[in-house]
This record gives C-alpha cells, sequence and structure tokens, in this order.
C-alpha cells in the first residue's frame, strides 16, 4: 500500500508496492500537476493500475477529469499549486480544509504523528517504519522550494529511524500506567 502526507505546503510519498502484506517492488506513486491545471503535486494510494493511469493522464485532460472513469478502487490526493489539498476518492475532487491530511494504509500511524507536530516527511518517515506496508524510496515535494528529487533512506525497509528528539515526542505519555 502507500503513505502519502501533506502537511504545510509539503507532499511526502512512499514508493512500496506489496501484495498481500509480501513487498513486491517500488513504484513512482507521484506526478507534478502542470502548472496550466493550477500546479503542484499528485500522489494515489490504493489499486496501482488504477493509480499509473491516473498520473498517466495528468498531462491528457482537465485536473477535474484525472481519475473520473476509472474502476479501479484508489485514492489521488493533490497539493495544489496555492496550497490548497484535494481528494478524490470515487471519481469526483474534493477540498480537504485541515492542517495536514494522510492518505494510505500508514495513514493512522501518519495522523497520529502529526497530531504530535511531525512534519509530512517526518510523519511519512514513521509511517515507514512502523507500517509493514510502507517504505522504498520516500518523495518529498514542496511548494515552496523545488524538492523534485527523490530522497533515499537506508534500513531494511528503506528508510531511515524517525530522529530520536521526535521519538521522545511519543515517549511522553506513560501508556503503561493507563492500563494498570
Amino acid at each position: 500500500m502507500t503513505i502519502i502526507t501533506v502537511r504545510a505546503g509539503v507532499m511526502a510519498v512512499d514508493s512500496l508496492i506489496t501484495a498481500g502484506g509480501t513487498i513486491v517492488g517500488q513504484c513512482k506513486k507521484w506526478g507534478k500537476v502542470p502548472e496550466h491545471m493550477g500546479g503542484g503535486f499528485i500522489a494515489g494510494s490504493g489499486d496501482s493500475a488504477g493509480v499509473s493511469q491516473a498520473l498517466a493522464d495528468i498531462d491528457k485532460y482537465n485536473f477535474d477529469l484525472i481519475g473520473r472513469d476509472s474502476n479501479e478502487k484508489y485514492t489521488l490526493v493533490a497539493l495544489r499549486g496555492d496550497g490548497s489539498v484535494m481528494i478524490n476518492e470515487t471519481g469526483t475532487w474534493f477540498g480537504y480544509d485541515a492542517e495536514y491530511y494522510a492518505e494510505g494504509s500508514g495513514a493512522q500511524l501518519a495522523l497520529g504523528a502529526m497530531a504530535q507536530g511531525a512534519t509530512a516527511y517526518e510523519a511519512a518517515q514513521i509511517a515507514c517504519r512502523l507500517s509493514t506496508s510502507c517504505g522504498g524510496e520516500v518523495h518529498v515535494f514542496g511548494l515552496e522550494e523545488a524538492r523534485g528529487d527523490s530522497v533515499q533512506y537506508s534500513s531494511s525497509i528503506g528508510v531511515e529511524a524517525p530522529s530520536e528528539d521526535l521519538l521522545s515526542r511519543f515517549r511522553a505519555t506513560d501508556f503503561d500506567s493507563n492500563m494498570a
């Protein structure tokens, strides 16, 4: 599956492909939205064939038509050039107005991380570290700066461990005392 995170004009996307819990490879799950369509970045999670086709359609259609004619099950997330976030789950785009967003099998982990102050990049790192369905190369894009180059991290799943400072935020709560 996937992790896609968005916060403060930054999108982070992993590249791992799994099938039935087995790692089968990596693929590009993102694309750049052309300037004539508002600019920004788009990424997808779910059915790989549907996501690949939607990304291939970016240059062919008006933004509103991307993902409309598919029977595949996938979700598209767009970080528009103006900083707005758009989601497409059913062939129709809708706006998402929140401080941060996460999509994919690592979404709950990433949302928890961002609720504790993690950036989009840090949240994707945490999801890749803790979810067996996220990993591979993590691509980071920002609206303020050109961050189109993929960023490679090293570990058994392709992502370095989150910093000790970031992890310390999650250790601040004593869960064991709440379980007694």
